[in-house]
Parts: C-alpha cells; sequence; structure tokens
C-alpha cells in the first residue's frame, strides 16, 4: 500500500545541532502544531500483513487485560482485607 505523509521537525533545535532521534513526526497533512516545521511531501510503500498486525494487537491488549486484572485482584484484596478488620473490630462501651 502507497501511502503520502508530510515529513515534520517537531524539535528544531535538537534538528539543528544534528539530534536526529525523535525530530520528526509523519501526518497525512501538514500539522498547525506551533514551533513544529512542515518540510515535504513523501511517498512511501509500506508492506504490511493485516494477519501479523491483528495478531501484534491481539497480544498487546491480552498484555493490557492481564496487567489490569493483576491491579484489580490487588486493590479487590486490598478492600477485602479492609472489610475483614472492620468486621473483627468489637466494640465495648465503657463502664
Amino acid at each position: 500500500m502507497k501511502v503520502k505523509q508530510t515529513i515534520h521537525i517537531t524539535n528544531v533545535d535538537e534538528f539543528i545541532r544534528g539530534d536526529y532521534d525523535g525530530c520528526f513526526t509523519l501526518f497525512d497533512h501538514e500539522s498547525r502544531v506551533e514551533g513544529w516545521i512542515a518540510l515535504q511531501e513523501i511517498e512511501i510503500e509500506v508492506n504490511l500483513d493485516l494477519n501479523d498486525l491483528r495478531a501484534k494487537a491481539i497480544k498487546a491488549t491480552d498484555r493490557e487485560i492481564e496487567a489490569l486484572q493483576m491491579k484489580m485482584s490487588a486493590e479487590m484484596k486490598r478492600l477485602t482485607d479492609r472489610k475483614q478488620e472492620l468486621l473483627a473490630l468489637t466494640y465495648e462501651p465503657a463502664a
């Protein structure tokens, strides 16, 4: 698939110093972000396997689900422990 993109410099100072890492981004249009400079439009050929892309997206989603389940399980345990502590408290009025 061919894709037309506009190259933008996102960090002019670093770019001028020759540090190109993280200085570029691509959009399908000229960005209106202040300070970004649109250089030129390019056309790139993107070879992608949709099945592979889908599999990677599913795997990433599974990792997010697992992380959320672990976080929620820890929170549920904390709340259950708190409830048990509250249930174990007794009130003994002063005589």
